[in-house]
């Protein structure tokens, strides 16, 4: 079974085509080298794939269980974000409870004696327990740990370009 296949991908800008008809498909253990002259339509390609922009006709498809990310050259995080928060940034599902809950744990820290903070943060553990969402905080710490970045709490703003790199590497994994 195919790991990802693109069928008939289109898109322009203006009257003229930039992807026409662009189909094909990558197998189990398969490389491919994407290899084309500036401005013909390679990164427009690599975003469609990842689902970042939109392809005027055809269709790009991932298997169940399969995702596609990308790693900018430059990731940008928006200021004041932790480590752990840059991971989760704009993340949806579990990953969205993931940092709903930690939010919450913080604020529970601040405000012990609330019972709306402590019912906020029971509920978003349950939810997290029938999706599976600790082991995706589990994962998540791991693969940070493993890249060097075992303080979840810094400021991605005092990391260095490498360090960020890494969190967008944390993130597409």
């Amino acid at each position: 079974m195919s790991v990802l296949v693109l069928d008939n991908i289109q898109k322009g800008f203006g009257i003229k085509p930039l992807l026409d008809g662009v189909s094909f498909s990558v197998e189990p253990g398969e490389k491919l080298g994407l290899i084309g002259a500036n401005g013909s339509g390679k990164t427009t390609l690599l975003r469609i794939i990842a689902g970042e922009e939109k392809a005027d006709a055809g269709r790009v498809v991932v298997p169940p269980g399969r995702h596609v990310a990308s790693l900018s050259q430059n990731p940008d995080f928006p200021a004041g974000l932790s480590v752990l928060d840059a991971v989760f940034h704009g993340a949806t599902g579990p990953l969205r409870l993931l940092h709903d809950y930690e939010e919450a744990l913080t604020q529970a820290e601040r405000h012990p004696q609330s019972e709306a903070h402590a019912a906020r943060l029971a509920s978003l553990s349950h939810q997290l327990d029938t999706t599976g969402g600790w082991d995706l905080e589990a994962n998540a710490r791991a693969v940070l740990d493993r890249l060097g970045l075992g303080d979840t709490t810094a400021d991605v703003a005092t990391l260095s370009g490498g360090q960020r790199k890494r969190i967008a590497l944390a993130r597409a994994l």
